[in-house]
């Protein structure tokens, strides 16, 4: 069993505040890259759950706790005896094209796929308002995966999803050699640009309504789309030497997209 876990890219990227957990609360549009994805493969008669990579990058000191171990230990409670004795026998293999630490949120994705591979395998049968319970436990961009949406308005965390009906545009992407801390970059931001930021509710209404490929046409700035870009390059400030007129800037980084010509 083979299922293809893709990437995605934020179209823009609006920071609006915080929540009382103390979560980065934002409003963006998620754009599902098809080009781009990882393959997931289950494999039967491991002698404990595993999960193995290979592919570009070096995936080899990733630690235990990945998203594929959280959405399995979220999984767990809603399944038979049955059903977590043949989980805990499976092999998960992962072939990386998804860079780590690009903005791309392969991670994610990945997290999203397997449960989509486990629910077939071992045919759950739960309510969808309970698997998106289970996709927000798992991390904030997983509910958009699971969702299968190839474009949406996303608020709150990551976890309100609006669809958005739209032909979705090619992109070429370009992702330099450089590793993006998502928290360390919110971090940043929360502390040197959130407390200052000055939010335009009928601007972000208006993006919320456009096309994405009418708004990349309508700007060049790529700090214009993203806040989080300026913490990026504030923290990483080599990716300025990758910078290009006409790219924008994908979450946390480090990827660079545009309209594909």
């Amino acid at each position: 069993m083979e299922w293809d876990s893709f990437a995605k890219v934020n179209i823009f990227l609006k920071i609006t505040g915080k929540n009382q957990e103390g979560y980065h609360l934002l409003f963006s549009r998620f754009l599902r890259v098809d080009s781009l994805f990882d393959t997931l493969s289950l494999r039967e008669g491991a002698k404990e759950f595993c999960v193995s990579f290979e592919g570009s990058g070096d995936f080899v000191q990733l630690s235990k706790k990945n998203t594929i171990q959280t959405a399995k230990e979220a999984l767990e409670p809603f399944l038979s005896v049955a059903q977590k004795e043949a989980l805990n026998h499976l092999h998960i293999h992962i072939f990386k094209r998804i860079p780590m630490g690009s903005g791309l949120a392969g991670g994610s994705s990945n997290g999203a796929t397997f449960m989509r591979m486990v629910q077939e395998y071992l045919n759950i049968q739960l309510e969808e308002s309970v698997w998106i319970q289970i996709a927000k436990k798992v991390g904030a961009d997983v509910p958009f995966f699971w969702s299968r949406l190839e474009s949406a308005n996303v608020q709150g965390i990551g976890e309100i999803l609006e669809p958005f009906t739209e032909e979705v545009p090619e992109l070429e992407i370009y992702t330099p050699p450089v590793f993006c801390n998502t928290a360390n970059v919110y971090r940043h931001y929360s502390e040197y640009f959130l407390p200052k930021q000055v939010f335009d509710t009928h601007l972000l209404q208006t993006w919320g309504n456009k096309k994405s490929e009418e708004i990349l046409n309508g700007f060049s700035d790529l700090f214009e789309l993203n806040d989080l870009a300026r913490s990026a390059f504030s923290l990483y400030e080599e990716l300025e030497d990758y910078r290009e007129d006409g790219y924008f800037f994908s979450g946390s980084g480090s990827s660079f997209f545009r309209l594909k010509a």
